[in-house]
């Protein structure tokens, strides 16, 4: 919840100072990735001491992490803001822990759930509530707004189910080739994993800000976006991302998605008390949604461990 909530209120501060219309996006990217790296590598060290290179296999897992975690992750977000608004884009973001859900199974990362069990139930229906209500939370948002272009391009679509898909196969690969293998060595060192996926992914959105390379006022950033950069280097690609790399270390990766929809909620309380932006009726049911679903997860996360603790006693 904590990642959740660092990442709420970024959305919030990027309206509040106007970082669309201040700053290239991609260009953004990439000099809040390359910010990153080095406090990324410097917490690893700290945390962890020096480990040593990784050897080519690993290399290969780190590259697929730092381009679908952050370069295609960030790109096709992006890209889906600017074909159909960054308030349907926060609707569609919600698609990442059924994204993560599918995959953890068809992968045989997790276990098919057993539907006999009341658990696998909970977990199911929480993961759906949580994301119908973040949903309905979002689509009144924007509606309330009017903000969304009636001209939409199919293509936006396309780059928003990109986005999410890219980031749940981060997260599946991550715990599939990481942090499940046993003989992995970086297994039990998660901000070194974050740091060496953070590597090729600063890489790749450097190499796609070369496009600009012939308008150099696209590099120019506003005084006050540097605000919003700071806060997204330490909180947002640093704290979140150390936080969702850990939790994925130690529990599943269907259980740490399935808590996205709270950026939902977390967003909308700091809208009120920054922008001034109300909640209507139909987004505090869809509040009641989310919530009801996250302990829905909570529960059977819970009785499913009880239940395996039974059987090793056993």
């Amino acid at each position: 919840m904590a990642a959740q909530t660092g990442y709420g209120l970024y959305p919030v501060f990027v309206k509040k100072l106007g970082v669309g219309n201040t700053a290239n996006p991609i260009v953004y990217c990439m000099v809040r990735d390359i910010c990153c790296l080095p406090i990324l590598v410097l917490l690893a060290l700290i945390s962890h001491g020096w480990i040593g290179l990784p050897n080519w296999r690993d290399w290969l897992v780190f590259v697929v992490l730092g381009i679908t975690g952050i370069f295609l992750n960030q790109l096709f977000f992006l890209l889906s803001v600017l074909f159909i608004g960054a308030n349907v884009t926060s609707i569609f973001q919600q698609l990442i822990p059924i994204w993560a859900t599918i995959l953890v199974v068809a992968t045989c990362t997790e276990k098919f759930p057993s539907f006999k069990l009341l658990s696998a139930w909970l977990k199911l229906l929480g993961i759906l509530f949580a994301v119908i209500g973040a949903i309905e939370m979002s689509f009144f948002r924007s509606n309330s707004q009017d903000s969304i272009n009636k001209h939409h391009s199919w293509y936006g679509y396309i780059f928003i189910n990109l986005s999410t898909l890219s980031f749940s196969i981060y997260m599946v690969c991550q715990k599939r080739f990481i942090f499940d293998k046993p003989t992995n060595e970086w297994r039990t060192y998660p901000i070194w994993v974050l740091a060496w996926s953070y590597l090729p992914g600063s890489i790749s959105i450097s190499l796609a800000s070369l496009y600009y390379i012939s308008t150099p006022s696209a590099f120019y950033i506003a005084q006050q976006v540097w605000i919003v950069l700071v806060y997204a280097v330490i909180i947002t690609s640093c704290f979140c991302y150390i936080i969702v790399a850990w939790s994925n270390s130690k529990i599943s990766a269907s259980i740490v998605t399935a808590f996205w929809p709270i950026q939902v909620i977390v967003c909308f309380i700091a809208s009120y008390f920054i922008n001034g932006e109300l909640l209507n009726p139909l987004q505090y049911i869809g509040a009641v949604l989310v919530i009801s679903g996250l302990i829905a997860v909570i529960t059977g996360r819970y009785l499913e461990e009880r239940r395996e603790r039974i059987e090793q006693e056993q």
